[in-house]
């Protein structure tokens, strides 16, 4: 909390975190587009998958994990999410990382069971997902994720066969999705920073992809796979994409994130202190004034600085952190903001 900024809570945050994310701020177009994405998964249910990219600090992950929390809780949608590095090589590693990140208590809402399932395992799993004891219910959540493979364990609830291998997590996957829309839900998964798998190996790169593909293709409606890229262009997004992915794309599947004009820029910023004023205010810009927000911006310009709300919360921060320490009162004037600002590395 800034008693003196007069903000409820420090509004500058670089890294998105479980309440931060609940936070929208300007991008009105952007944010129309994503809740109709995710409004059309209960809606009008299809298989989706899309690519998110765009350049370093312009909140790709913020805007979906937004968007993951928002319809979490208004659709109940099963959701995980993950940012990709390096160190998971295989699809298995993939799968169980994503599993292990998801939340099943949504399940606990759903009332009609797996019919005409393919996976008499899976209907042990749901059946122990909704039941009242939280030993078997462990298990049943370790056997869906690949980690629980002990058949004396297993057995003990019912189930025969352990997840070890991509075709049986592949099986286990589409039965979750296909109950998810008979109980008016869906499934999304979210991959994050996937550009970082171009470091792999071509044999552990293809495991992945190829992993990912038979998840595709095996998932029926009420599927959302959103893949996010630190990257400028689409078409580098499909050369790491294969092409029987690629076949599965319904219309544009691209989301490009940019950075703001200084109009955008200017209406984050006001967005951002209004949502975390504590005090009412007829000026926007308050606790600073509108020209220390222009020379602010200014600031950035002449040091070819892009406007995104990494940049913009980073100098913010900065002054309002200057101010803080300083005997001045609000609010923050021109004078204030320029003179710190010669101290300021971008």
């Amino acid at each position: 909390m800034s008693s003196k900024l007069c903000f409820s809570e420090w509004p500058f945050h670089t890294l998105p975190d479980d309440e931060f994310v609940k936070v929208w701020c300007g991008r009105p177009i952007l944010e129309k587009k994503l809740d109709d994405i995710f409004a059309r998964l209960i809606q009008k249910p299809g298989f989706q998958i899309r690519l998110v990219y765009g350049d370093f600090g312009v909140g790709k992950t913020h805007c979906i994990r937004h968007m993951l929390n928002k319809y979490s809780q208004n659709a109940k949608l099963l959701t995980s999410e993950l940012e990709y590095d390096v160190s998971i090589k295989t699809f298995s590693q993939l799968y169980r990382a994503l599993v292990n990140r998801m939340d099943f208590i949504q399940i606990q809402d759903w009332s009609i069971p797996p019919s005409q399932c393919r996976m008499r395992d899976f209907e042990y799993f749901y059946k122990f997902m909704k039941s009242a004891d939280e030993e078997k219910k462990a298990v049943a959540s370790q056997w869906f994720a690949g980690q629980e493979r002990g058949k004396k364990v297993l057995n003990g609830i019912g189930i025969k066969n352990p997840i070890i291998d991509t075709d049986t997590a592949v099986r286990a996957f589409s039965e979750l999705t296909k109950l998810a829309g008979k109980n008016r839900s869906a499934v999304v998964l979210f991959i994050d920073e996937f550009q970082h798998i171009g470091k792999l190996n071509s044999n552990w790169r293809d495991n992945i992809l190829n992993g990912l593909t038979k998840l595709v293709n095996e998932s029926p409606n009420h599927l959302c796979l959103i893949i996010s890229f630190r990257l400028r262009m689409p078409a580098n997004i499909l050369s790491i994409i294969p092409e029987n992915m690629v076949q599965r794309f319904s219309g544009d599947p691209f989301i490009e994130f940019k950075n703001f004009s200084k109009e955008e820029a200017s209406e984050f910023i006001m967005d951002l202190f209004t949502r975390f004023r504590n005090v009412k205010s007829e000026d926007n810009n308050f606790p600073y004034t509108k020209q220390s927000v222009e020379d602010i911006l200014q600031f950035l310009n002449e040091h070819h600085v892009e406007y995104n709300p990494r940049s913009l919360m980073k100098v913010f921060e900065y002054v309002s952190e200057c101010f803080e320490n300083s005997e001045e009162m609000l609010p923050i004037s021109s004078k204030f903001a320029r003179e710190r600002l010669k101290s300021y590395v971008p």
